[in-house]
């Protein structure tokens, strides 16, 4: 009977515990999740036989796989700390520090890893990684901030032996018209373990005589990279006839790789059939007042021969003609797709509507049109922003409407826990003083 009771009482001061313990839970905010997944592909990279003071490309992609879009910054770790740098993949010139991930999408980064000229012979692994960055309203939120860190495994192996190797895929010659420029492509691949720099000799022959040499040797292929070289030779003043030849010759580190012999003709001016599409037309940048966006109009060359292409459109606001515009004019090479780019500064308000084609050399490409409206900045942010500042403005409240620093809840948080502790300790040796009085009765 003894037992039962004091057993009684020990479970009341342990649920004393467990409800300071509780109500201090309710006092604490919980941290913030506003980014709730991130990931990175491919997980693991590797480079094997690299060279000291080589650089090699790889490319990473980072997924969002949220409603939300998100920001992330980049890093490394390991030790090929200080070996990777992260650049854009369209344009490898320019670093990248963070990058915005839209919603359920994904974004693919240039990753440059550079070998230190003193790096000793050895395998090398480390990480680099994509991490979340807060945005304003975790910063507003007196919780705890959680980073999402998606990292890959890089491994490097690093050698002494420098391989200069590389493949000649294919080379090619199409028949040109007078005046423009005849156009030698080599697909060539660097299958080294540096930088490539191929030499390409041609001799253009008519008739078997040599009347041009042309040489190219200043394209550096990267370490497993796949590259169409161009070699142009300038065929003004050139007659037209039938009996042209290209020798062309590969030459790497002082060793031919790939040599052919091509014929071609210099036809008068029409004959080639020059046909294209604008299969693509698109905004770039922000539609609001005073910014600066870029027209995108991708144009496919589908003809058997180079063509000069510009962009041409006409700019509606508000169902009424504004003004026109164009794009520079770009040589675009057989069978292949290039990007014609006009700029254009938003000035007035109102419903825009761009109505344009294609004009290479005296035909036109299907009539295209974008549509889009022009909205002041603060306007722009409360349209699309209205969620999060709705969101915000709640948590701000909640911050505001307690008045207290959250540093001030967790000192408050260990007094209670603190007393909680004395009280059971003390109520538990009382109760043991308790159980010998009882006994010695």
């Amino acid at each position: 009977m003894i037992k039962i009771v004091n057993t009684c009482r020990i479970t009341r001061h342990t649920l004393l515990v467990t409800g300071l313990v509780a109500l201090l839970s309710m006092f604490l905010p919980a941290p913030n999740a506003s980014a709730l997944g991130l990931g990175i592909a491919p997980a693991q990279m590797e480079i094997t036989d690299a060279l000291r003071g080589t650089q090699y490309d790889r490319m990473i992609t980072v997924f969002n796989p949220d409603p939300v879009e998100i920001n992330v910054t980049f890093g490394q770790g390991g030790n090929i700390d200080g070996w990777a740098g992260f650049y854009q993949l369209d344009n490898p010139s320019v670093r990248v520090d963070t990058l915005l991930i839209p919603a359920k999408g994904e974004v693919k980064v240039l990753v440059r890893f550079s070998i230190p000229e003193d790096t000793a012979s050895g395998k090398y692994t480390g990480t680099v990684y994509a991490e979340t960055v807060p945005d304003e309203e975790d910063k507003i939120e007196a919780g705890i901030l959680a980073k999402l860190q998606a990292p890959a495994i890089v491994t490097i192996t690093v050698i002494g032996e420098e391989i200069i190797s590389g493949t000649v895929h294919d080379i090619s010659v199409m028949d040109i018209e007078t005046s423009y420029p005849l156009r030698i492509k080599v697909d060539f691949a660097n299958t080294g373990n540096v930088w490539a720099t191929p030499d390409i000799q041609a001799k253009i022959k008519k008739a078997g005589d040599v009347i041009s040499n042309l040489s190219s040797a200043g394209t550096k292929v990267a370490v497993n990279t796949r590259e169409t070289i161009v070699l142009e030779w300038d065929s003004a003043e050139q007659e037209v006839a039938d009996d042209y030849t290209a020798d062309i010759s590969v030459v790497l580190k002082d060793k031919v790789i790939a040599t052919e012999e091509i014929p071609f003709k210099i036809l008068p001016v029409g004959t080639i059939s020059r046909s294209g599409t604008l299969s693509e037309f698109t905004l770039q940048g922000e539609a609001k007042l005073d910014s600066l966006v870029v027209l995108n109009a991708t144009f496919v060359n589908t003809g058997l021969i180079d063509t000069k292409a510009k962009f041409l459109g006409e700019i509606y606001i508000d169902g009424e003609l504004s003004r026109q515009i164009q794009s520079e004019e770009v040589l675009v090479t057989a069978a292949t797709t290039d990007i014609l780019k006009a700029y254009l500064k938003l000035e007035t308000l109102g419903r825009y509507k761009i109505s344009g084609y294609i004009n290479y050399e005296g035909k036109k490409t299907e009539i295209r049109e974008l549509a889009f409206d022009v909205t002041g900045e603060e306007l722009s942010s409360q349209i699309t922003g209205e969620t999060a500042a709705d969101n915000s403005e709640s948590t701000i409240a909640q911050n505001q409407s307690s008045g207290i620093p959250f540093y001030i809840f967790i000192i408050l948080g260990v007094i209670i826990i603190a007393i909680a502790i004395f009280l059971a300790m003390y109520y538990l040796k009382k109760n043991k003083r308790t159980e010998k009085s009882d006994s010695s009765t």
